[in-house]
């Protein structure tokens, strides 16, 4: 079947074609996206990606937007068992915008934080995990966490009955209270890493480290995409479980299966 190929609903009477709300919908390389997915997956940069590909720089970064908007990594997916949960943070990032140096001086690529501690200049990404490789990851706007950020982050994807894991922070506490969770926290300042010989938060710690270093190769992320690159990071954990390699698993839950 090609891609010109177009059809009309018969009750609306609306016309559409088999690419129609994807993310390949009105792009002129559809033949294209199969091997533009196994570039993000072998983490080539927009360059190094627009180059093998023969297309502009802007039509890969807007192609890479376009499927990870699209795309939700743990959509079919729950957290089971012991769950463990944290917090890590990314410097606040208008990179792109022009207009930045109308409000302040510009910042040195990658750059730090002006405040102490947790501030608003900080923007907070909240992370979960079981022991079964499941991860979702989740953007919570800036500065400290609240329980509605992680009733945002994690609702979703909470099985029945687990056992929610974490630091002391009192926002994953209250969530749990809200929800009737089995809830263990360690205090890490004390020196508390794990309880019982089985809960703690090494693997969430695990993703965190993983997750810093993979976000090295893009030079700084601006904050406005900083959830889709969260969702290629979850997206390529979640696939290191599976049997097949990295690139088929990608392409058979982004792209249509016509391509």
């Amino acid at each position: 079947m090609g891609f010109g190929e177009r059809f009309c609903c018969r009750r609306c009477s609306r016309i559409f074609n088999e690419l129609s709300r994807s993310p390949l919908s009105g792009t002129r390389h559809p033949a294209k996206w199969r091997d533009f997915v196994e570039c993000m997956v072998g983490g080539l940069s927009v360059r190094q990606t627009a180059t093998q590909l023969d297309i502009a720089n802007s039509t890969v970064f807007r192609w890479r937007h376009r499927l990870l908007e699209k795309y939700e990594p743990l959509a079919t997916s729950v957290l089971e068992g012991i769950v463990e949960t944290d917090e890590t943070f990314f410097l606040f990032s208008e990179k792109g915008d022009k207009s930045v140096s109308t409000r302040r001086e510009p910042r040195r690529r990658g750059g730090k934080a002006k405040k102490r501690g947790v501030s608003d200049e900080q923007v907070p990404v909240i992370a979960g995990c079981d022991r079964n490789g499941h991860v979702i990851l989740g953007v919570a706007g800036r500065g400290r966490i609240s329980m509605a950020d992680v009733e945002d982050v994690l609702n979703n994807y909470i099985g029945a009955e687990i056992t929610l894991c974490s630091d002391a922070h009192r926002s994953f506490k209250s969530y749990a209270k809200a929800y009737n969770l089995n809830y263990v926290g360690l205090n890490i300042s004390k020196g508390q890493r794990i309880v019982k010989k089985k809960y703690h938060i090494q693997n969430v710690n695990n993703v965190h480290a993983r997750l810093k270093q993979w976000m090295l190769r893009f030079n700084g992320v601006s904050t406005k995409y900083l959830q889709n690159y969260m969702n290629w990071f979850a997206l390529l954990e979640e696939t290191k479980r599976g049997s097949k390699p990295q690139g088929d698993e990608f392409a058979q839950r982004s792209v249509p299966s016509a391509l």
